[in-house]
């Protein structure tokens, strides 16, 4: 049976995907992919019945792995999700799915072409709080819902390879994706750096 979980990555948000794994797939979890050796040295030391290795390639060949988890870079998650995807592997990725709108296009035909699950970790749709407000909303303890505003009051971690919409915006489009229940029809950013050097504003 292809009932086999795979984590690729353990860095910022690894460790806490491979602590739920570890609790709710238990020995269903087979690999964990890490390229760091200090990093997988740190995560076979904690879950020593998992194989910690730095090839992708285990995971894509093994017919057990019916899944994997995605954690790593921003910038890697569309090229992985791919290769996993074209290996047969039901995929969830940690936000943002992709950082272009065709990648993002692209892994969502791949997966319904060949029949697999692919899905986001917009972790805040399954916050209690959110929920409520979803259950207020469709309740119509608001009346006709004409316009949604939303103010995020604590920028989380800098990063230096992707800015504030890539890394946090998902969750803030997501929030209102579900408590609307529709998809937008149109979008629009703009966004200017303050905190990194070379980085310009931009408008999309």
């Amino acid at each position: 049976m292809s009932d086999a979980v795979a984590l690729i990555g353990f860095g910022y948000w690894g460790p806490n995907l491979a602590r739920n794994l570890q609790s709710h797939a238990g020995d269903r979890w087979r690999y964990l992919v890490e390229l760091s050796e200090e990093r997988g040295a740190k995560a076979a030391g904690l879950y020593p019945d998992v194989r910690v290795t730095a090839d992708l390639a285990e995971v894509l060949d093994d017919p057990a792995v019916g899944a994997a988890v995605v954690a790593t870079p921003a910038a890697t998650h569309a090229p992985l999700t791919r290769r996993l995807l074209a290996a047969g592997k039901h995929v969830l990725v940690e936000k943002p799915l992709a950082l272009s709108t065709v990648d993002a296009v692209e892994l969502a035909t791949l997966a319904d072409d060949r029949g697999l699950t692919l899905m986001v970790g917009h972790t805040f749709e399954y916050v209690p709080a959110v929920r409520r407000m979803k259950e207020l909303v469709d309740g119509d303890a608001f009346g006709d819902l004409l316009y949604l505003h939303s103010q995020r009051l604590n920028l989380g971690r800098i990063q230096s390879d992707i800015n504030a919409f890539w890394s946090i915006g998902p969750h803030d489009v997501s929030i209102a994706n579900y408590l609307v229940g529709q998809r937008p029809e149109w979008a629009a950013a703009e966004g200017r750096a303050t905190s990194t050097p070379g980085w310009r504003t931009w408008r999309s």
